[in-house]
């Protein structure tokens, strides 16, 4: 809603006030300039009738003529008209007299006249300017109530945005969690067959790569253990056979120092022999000495490592139990995740074949719907076909044969024409018919491949679950070796 302010100019009542004090005050000069031509001229006929009724001395004639003049110049000076005082006569100055009087009296007439039109021009504009007034005021209202009604108005705008505003994020909001929902019952689905996948996979595969990894370094341990055995006891029968040889050297040396004691010759040489031999049997006891330490060494070394492979041991055997625990827990989540899938692939199949039925149905029964209204409107054509046929054989009876021959082929041909529409519409409602059964049989087809998809998506995921496990297996048993070692 525009309004548009309508701004009237009218002329102001101080202007009007003033135009009419100013022809109040030249009225006001009129009406004096007027008196004083009257007076003059009232003067003048005083001064000539006496100047004729008494025409006593010249004297008075020169001053009354003198001063005759005077008031002549003065009413010339006032504007009035000008005559000589020898010049005219008593009736032309009644004439005079006459004639200034009416237009005094014209200038009084014109003057109320002006001063009623004045009147009835200023009321009427006082009352233009009332209604003026009024119009604004009315103006003023109507502007003030389009800016409470724009107010409003905007408001409501502004409230109906929000809504809009709140009604699209709403919308928007449904959007999203709907495809949120669909999102996670997909991630759920999926994330469960890859937890039952990948329990599976690392069921068999931990069962079967602890057991290997345990059996293998049981073995190890053995070997290593019986090889620090046949050590022991090569180094035990090694001392053994050398403490032996070494007892039998001692007791022949033993033999040819007393030999050489019974002979004073050999003195010197036993005693240097005997030097000798102590010397050589001081070093040859050293030698032993450090190998029986050895000998002791190793043995405690291969209980430290016998200790170390029964720790290691041990802690493989409670990663079995806990991977056998582990595997019992992938176990059961395998079979509840199973339980869901199947649980879910039936409600997907549910609803698949659900929501086919009924879209096949309803687009049966809109076929259905269709060829029944098709046949109707055979037989209804069919029915006033035959009609016109009657009503033609009728005519061709009753009229002559040249003139009906024409009429009758084009009713013929307007028969054929509605017959030929006819058939083409059965026609188009059967190939519809035909192309819905290959849009069922497609949407069957394209089920089926669906759900091989499906399945080799599974197998998939299957396989690369136990890649993946294979990867953290080998993994696990680097970290165990290297503890180990």
């Amino acid at each position: 809603m525009n309004y548009q302010m309508t701004i009237f100019q009218f002329p102001d009542i101080s202007m009007l006030s003033e135009q009419k004090l100013l022809m109040e005050e030249e009225l006001a000069k009129i009406n004096y300039e007027t008196k004083v031509k009257v007076e003059l001229v009232s003067e003048v006929c005083n001064e000539n009738t006496e100047k004729s009724l008494n025409s006593s001395g010249v004297n008075q004639e020169t001053s009354s003529s003198i001063k005759s003049e005077e008031k002549i110049i003065l009413f010339k000076a006032n504007g009035a008209i000008t005559f000589s005082s020898t010049d005219f006569n008593s009736r032309d100055i009644e004439v005079k007299v006459t004639q200034l009087i009416e237009e005094n009296t014209r200038l009084k007439e014109t003057l109320i006249q002006n001063n009623k039109n004045m009147k009835t021009q200023y009321e009427r504009i006082k009352a233009w300017q009332e209604d003026v007034d009024r119009t604004q005021e009315s103006h003023k209202q109507k502007f003030v109530e389009a800016k409470k009604i724009i107010s409003s108005l905007k408001e409501e705008n502004e409230t109906l945005q929000r809504q809009l505003h709140d009604l699209r994020s709403n919308f928007a909001y449904e959007v999203r969690t709907k495809q949120y929902l669909e999102n996670s019952e997909q991630y759920k689905t999926e994330s469960l067959q890859a937890k039952c996948n990948d329990s599976e996979k690392n069921k068999n595969n931990s069962m079967e790569g602890f057991e290997d990894v345990f059996k293998e370094n049981i073995k190890q341990l053995s070997e290593e253990l019986y090889r620090a055995k046949q050590k022991l006891q090569y180094q035990e029968n090694e001392y053994l056979e050398t403490k032996r040889k070494l007892l039998e050297e001692n007791n022949d040396l033993k033999k040819q120092l007393e030999q050489m004691k019974t002979e004073p010759t050999l003195n010197t040489q036993t005693d240097k022999l005997q030097q000798f031999l102590s010397e050589q049997g001081f070093c040859h006891q050293e030698k032993l000495y450090k190998k029986y330490e050895k000998t002791l060494v190793e043995p405690k070394l291969a209980n430290e490592q016998w200790q170390k492979a029964q720790k290691v041991e041990e802690n493989l055997r409670d990663e079995l139990s806990q991977a056998k625990g582990l595997a019992e827990e992938y176990r059961m989540c395998y079979k509840i995740a199973t339980m869901e899938l199947q649980e879910l692939h039936k409600k997907n199949t549910l609803l698949l074949n659900e929501n086919q039925e009924v879209i096949l149905r309803q687009q049966l029964m809109a076929l259905q719907m269709t060829l029944t209204e098709c046949e109707t409107k055979r037989a209804v054509a069919e029915a006033q076909l035959a009609v016109k046929v009657e009503e033609m054989k009728h005519l061709s009876l009753s009229m002559p044969a040249e003139a009906d021959m024409f009429a009758l082929k084009t009713q013929v041909d307007l028969l054929k024409s509605d017959f030929q529409a006819e058939r083409e519409c059965n026609e188009g409602l059967k190939r519809e018919k035909n192309q819905l059964a290959e849009d069922m049989q497609m949407l069957h087809k394209r089920n089926q491949q669906m759900q091989t998809e499906i399945e080799l998506l599974r197998e998939e995921l299957t396989v690369r679950s136990r890649v993946r496990l294979k990867i953290v297996f080998q993994r696990y048993t680097w970290v165990g070796l290297t503890r180990y070692r």
